[in-house]
C-alpha cells in the first residue's frame, strides 16, 4: 500500500487524522475515535519510504537533523494535509492532519455572531484558545476570510504550517510558513513591523518573545489574531503569563489587559448522530470590568462576569454546550463529560 492509498482512505473515510506506526497498523482518527486499519503492521522501514515519498530533499534534510518536522501537502483541489514527522523510540512515525481547502463560513462551524465583530475590530489582541484539536486553525481561517472579503487590509498569516490557503479579495494576504519562509514565529514576527501590516495572525504562541511581539504588535496599531493551546480561558491566560519570571506577572498582566479585545475558548463535541463533531466556545469580550479583573490576578473571577455578560455577547462554554444538548446535537452525557473535564482548571 502507497502513501497515496493511504490519503484517500483517509479523505474517504471522513477522518480528521491518520496516524502511521512502527510495528502496529495505521490509524485513523473519525469523529473524535481512533480506528486501527484493517491492514498489516508498517515496519521502521516501510514508514520511512511511505513519508520520504512525499518529501523533498531539504525536507528529509532538516527531518533527519532535528527528528521533528511540520510541513503541508496539497493531496488535490479540495483536501490539504497538514504533516508532522517524529521519533518515538527511535523510529520515524507520523500524524496526518487532513484540511479541506473549502474555508467553511461561520454558520457552519456553529460560531457565534460576536466572533465576526471581534474580526471586525481595527486593532488589539484576540486571543483563540483551547485543546489540541478544537479547530483553532479554522476559526481563524473563518475570520481572516471576513475580513479578506470586508477589508482593504494588509494580512500577514504565520503558520507552521500553512493549512488553509487564502486568496486576496479586497486585502492583501501574505501567508509565511515557519521553517520555510522564516525560521521562528518570534523572528517573523518582528520583520511583520516592516511590512506595513494591518492584521497579523499567528498559528501558536509558543515562547516569550512571541508573546512579547504579539503584544507590541496590538499595541502598536495592529489586530492581531493569535492561537495558543491550553483547556480553557483561565488557563490560558496564566500559561501566556507564565512565559514570563514571576516578577514581571503584574506588569505583562497590565500590558495584556489593555491590548486584549476578546478571548474565544473552544472545544469539538463528537455530534449524536455521530456524523462528525460540533463546535462548542466560550467568548469573553474585554470590558473594563474583565480588565480590572486581569490586570489585578483575580482571574477565578472570570466566570463570574461571563455569566453576566449577556449584554456584550459574552457567552460561557457551559452555555454553548447546553444549547447544543437542548437542540439534540450532543447526548447529555458527552456534555457533562466535556463540561467536568472544562472546569477542572477554575471554572465553575
Amino acid at each position: 500500500m502507497n502513501i497515496n492509498t493511504l490519503l484517500a482512505l483517509t479523505i474517504s473515510k471522513g477522518a480528521s487524522d491518520l496516524h502511521l506506526l512502527a510495528d502496529r497498523p495505521p490509524a485513523l482518527r473519525i469523529h473524535g475515535e481512533i480506528e486501527a486499519i484493517d491492514i498489516p503492521a508498517f515496519s521502521h522501514d516501510e514508514i520511512t519510504k511511505l513519508l520520504y515519498s512525499i518529501m523533498t530533499h531539504l525536507q528529509i534534510r532538516k527531518f533527519e537533523q532535528e527528528k521533528e518536522l511540520d510541513f503541508g501537502l496539497q493531496y488535490d483541489l479540495a483536501n490539504r494535509f497538514r504533516i508532522n514527522l517524529h521519533q518515538q523510540k527511535g523510529f520515524m512515525e507520523a500524524t496526518l492532519r487532513l484540511i479541506s481547502t473549502k474555508i467553511p463560513s461561520f454558520k457552519e462551524l456553529n460560531l457565534p455572531e460576536v466572533i465576526k465583530d471581534l474580526a471586525r475590530l481595527k486593532d488589539g489582541l484576540l486571543l483563540i484558545v483551547g485543546p489540541a484539536g478544537s479547530g483553532k486553525t479554522t476559526t481563524i481561517a473563518a475570520m481572516v476570510e471576513l475580513i479578506n472579503q470586508e477589508r482593504k487590509a494588509v494580512v500577514i498569516t504565520l503558520e507552521r504550517p500553512i493549512e488553509y490557503v487564502h486568496t486576496g479579495q479586497k486585502s492583501i494576504i501574505k501567508q509565511r510558513e515557519i521553517g520555510i519562509d522564516a525560521s521562528s514565529f518570534s523572528i517573523a514576527l518582528k520583520s511583520t513591523f516592516r511590512q506595513d501590516s494591518n492584521v497579523i495572525v499567528i498559528g501558536e504562541l509558543d515562547d516569550i518573545e512571541t508573546v512579547k511581539n504579539a503584544i507590541a504588535a496590538a499595541e502598536g496599531g495592529n489586530l492581531v489574531v493569535a492561537s495558543f493551546h491550553s483547556l480553557n480561558t483561565l488557563q490560558g491566560i496564566d500559561r501566556l503569563i507564565g512565559f514570563f519570571p514571576p516578577e514581571n506577572r503584574k506588569q505583562m498582566l497590565s500590558q495584556l489587559a489593555n491590548c486584549t479585545k476578546g478571548i474565544v475558548s473552544q472545544v469539538l463535541l463528537p455530534r449524536k448522530d455521530k456524523l462528525g463533531r460540533v463546535l462548542a466556545c466560550e467568548v469573553i469580550i474585554v470590558t473594563d470590568a474583565v480588565k480590572r479583573i486581569i490586570r489585578g490576578d483575580e482571574l477565578v473571577q472570570l466566570p463570574t462576569i461571563i455569566q453576566t455578560g449577556s449584554s456584550y455577547k459574552m457567552q460561557s462554554l457551559f452555555e454553548s454546550i447546553n444549547k447544543c444538548v437542548e437542540e439534540g446535537i450532543v447526548d447529555a452525557e458527552i456534555a457533562k463529560s466535556y463540561l467536568e473535564e472544562f472546569t477542572k482548571y477554575g471554572h465553575k
